[in-house]
């Protein structure tokens, strides 16, 4: 087999895979990027994107069939759900388009096939009967994750189905239970409801969206349970089985059993490192939680093979991918000056429901297990005069600072756009500013973001 060099080869071509390519190439490294599947990953193709463009439709879709208090009479609205579909695989198809047109603008060579990792910097692409094989310089690992499959009796049952596979279904109303009530959970199950589903989330831990802020996960779940949405927190899966056509899941909360009948059961409960047939002769530190042990510039126990995104410790987004992909494709051409890895504290999570949910830095149940000195602000978006225009629903600003420094630890935001406008925040974290300084900010009026404004108005005069 033939045997191209490289500077770096990266093996994945998701977000954090594409990114770290696109910027190797541009700083003058020879690159290769391989992918065995569409690339994009599953963000692009199974993941964020098709996830959002359904839950544009179904926000549409609740806006049409609630305008009638702003006096537009558009009754009845309906979904083609055959042209919804059609728009989702148009919206990937463009942005797939449009990944394919930047890698090769920047001179990555795209090599299709599956990768393996072999001893002295060697990939092996193999497709089909055919092969070949690369050596690089600098390889990164960015394959991503795929969806962990928990062992309950029944979960292989036709009708259960992980995320990737619910999302490249044609979508129907009818009956889903979701079993786990995480950031893909509430949003799967948001956007479902709203295109007339009946939907029921079994969640084991005490709360939707456990890893977020207690009062934004409280709000959540008061706006679904008002939407109809049921809950069921501290429910444990036993089992789930097939009786004439339906499927029936049994779960128990503490201790007492119930059973729940669905025409769909979608399982969400997270997901794990894709390496399964990446590495061959090869061994690189593993943690226990099956994600690359990598130091400070995400470099593996092996020389010169760095890791990225899912396949290392952190959350699990997108943007933290790309922002690691372009730090190390800076770091191996050379340039010192870059931070070789994002700082877990000021990458921002967003979960796009109606209302949206976006948050960065630490939580205040985080703060007090750290025994941090703290002061809080919680301010509600009720009488904003935005929140009024619009007539929108629950939503809240919250803010965490330091009571002795008033540095920004955590901002917490349940409102229209706040994906939006965490932004500012996330910049106030990485940069350590206080909320003194960003009382310096000037909001536009009217808009959501005053709310923001606010509450760090209010947080600083608890510390002054």
């Amino acid at each position: 087999m033939s045997k191209p060099s490289y500077d770096l080869v990266v093996i994945g071509a998701g977000p954090g895979g594409s990114a770290a390519a696109i910027r190797a190439s541009q700083l003058g490294l020879k690159t290769a990027i391989v992918e065995r599947d569409r690339i994009g990953g599953t963000c692009l193709n199974r993941g964020c994107i098709p996830t959002k463009a359904m839950a544009h439709v179904a926000h549409l879709f609740r806006d049409l069939s609630d305008c009638g208090r702003f006096g537009i009479d558009v009754s009845p609205a309906r979904i083609d759900f055959d042209s919804m579909k059609a728009y989702c695989e148009r919206t990937i198809s463009q942005l797939t388009q449009g990944l394919a047109q930047s890698l090769e603008a920047a001179g990555v060579a795209l090599v299709e096939g599956e990768a393996k990792l072999l001893e002295d910097r060697t990939v092996r692409i193999e497709r089909g009967d055919e092969g070949c094989e690369l050596s690089a310089k600098n390889i990164i690992l960015a394959t991503g994750s795929i969806p962990s499959i928990p062992p309950i009796p029944g979960i292989d049952l036709p009708g259960v189905l992980t995320s990737d596979q619910f999302l490249a279904k044609r979508l129907r109303p009818q009956r889903l239970l979701m079993i786990g009530g995480g950031v893909i959970g509430v949003e799967i199950a948001e956007l479902y409801a709203a295109l007339g589903g009946s939907v029921t989330i079994l969640e084991a831990r005490p709360r939707l969206l456990p890893g977020m802020d207690r009062d934004i996960a409280r709000s959540l779940q008061t706006v679904f349970k008002n939407r109809g949405i049921k809950i069921h927190p501290s429910a444990l899966v036993e089992s789930i089985e097939q009786r004439r056509g339906s499927l029936l899941c049994r779960y128990s909360i503490r201790g007492e059993e119930h059973i729940e009948e669905a025409d769909t059961i979608l399982c969400a409960v997270g997901r794990k490192p894709n390496t399964e047939g990446l590495f061959e002769g090869v061994h690189p530190e593993m943690l226990d939680n099956g994600t690359l042990a990598i130091n400070e510039t995400s470099q593996t126990s092996l020389p010169g093979i760095y890791a990225i995104g899912d396949l290392t410790a952190g959350s699990q987004l997108a943007h933290r991918a790309q922002a690691q992909g372009i730090a190390v494709a800076e770091a191996i051409a050379g340039n010192a000056h870059t931070d070789p890895m994002p700082k877990n504290d000021a990458v921002p999570s967003c979960v796009y429901t109606d209302p949206e949910i976006a948050a960065v830095g630490i939580t205040e149940e985080e703060a007090k297990t750290l025994s941090l000195p703290i002061v809080i602000s919680k301010r509600s978006i009720f009488s904003n005069p935005r929140s009024v225009i619009t007539q929108s629903e629950r939503g809240i600003v919250k803010l965490i600072a330091n009571a002795e420094s008033g540095q920004l630890l955590g901002a917490h935001i349940m409102a229209p756009h706040a994906a939006e406008m965490i932004g500012g925040s996330s910049a106030a974290i990485a940069n350590h500013l206080t909320v003194s300084q960003l009382t310096r900010t000037i909001y536009p009026h009217p808009t959501f973001s005053e709310t923001l404004g606010e509450a760090i108005k209010d947080i600083a005069g608890k510390i002054n």
